[in-house]
């Protein structure tokens, strides 16, 4: 990884955590090993207020094309990243600009399978993360046993990776990322608008924890 000199991690201004912190260091500690600890890391926080003043952020800190990896702490500035790094030519240079970022949607898995404007993207299974309430509250009524809260009170779920090359993604799959797979007879989507995801039959619902 000669060539690899400059790396960005993009995180919402304000939104600072656990979580993000977290995905910086996993992201740093990596690239550090991978270049025996010749690679720059930064960690650059912008403002997603509105997309005007996202994409002139974008633009200044993009522009001069440094950065050979970008990741992203959340998919809300996806599009604007790649379409401000397209509009410098980062894509196009010897060494081209990869960005990958966490957090699926429809549009996101469009940036990684259709226009391969992403490298890949981290899916959290969001619309998993229900059955954790569910198995503490049936093990403290089977055993009397509470579990102490983590760091926060937050239990971080566990990550799937999808790719360019990825061949599991259905159409199902794509439609129903931002639905949050709806169980009948819900038919709403998060947003209380009708869900293009057709609902589960909860009766065929497997559910399992690790």
């Amino acid at each position: 990884m000669e060539s690899y000199t400059h790396a960005l991690y993009i995180s919402p201004l304000g939104e600072k955590n656990s979580a993000y912190q977290q995905r910086f260091d996993g992201y740093r500690d990596r690239l550090l090993e991978s270049t025996n600890s010749s690679m720059h890391v930064e960690w650059f926080e912008l403002n997603i207020s509105t997309p005007e003043s996202m994409s002139l952020r974008l633009n200044n800190e993009l522009g001069d094309c440094k950065y050979q990896f970008i990741l992203l702490g959340s998919s809300r500035m996806a599009a604007a990243t790649v379409k401000a790094v397209r509009a410098a030519g980062c894509h196009n240079k010897d060494v081209p600009t990869k960005v990958g970022t966490f957090d699926t949607s429809e549009e996101i898995f469009d940036l990684v399978f259709a226009t391969r404007q992403l490298e890949f993207a981290v899916d959290q299974y969001n619309h998993m993360q229900g059955w954790a309430p569910v198995h503490f509250a049936a093990l403290y009524v089977t055993t009397g046993i509470v579990l102490s809260s983590p760091p926060e009170g937050l239990y971080l779920s566990g990550p799937v990776l999808y790719t360019q090359g990825d061949t599991s993604v259905t159409d199902t799959l794509r439609t129903c990322a931002d639905a949050a797979f709806p169980v009948c007879p819900n038919t709403l989507g998060p947003d209380g608008n009708p869900s293009k995801c057709p609902c589960s039959d909860r009766s065929k619902i497997v559910i399992g924890g690790v």
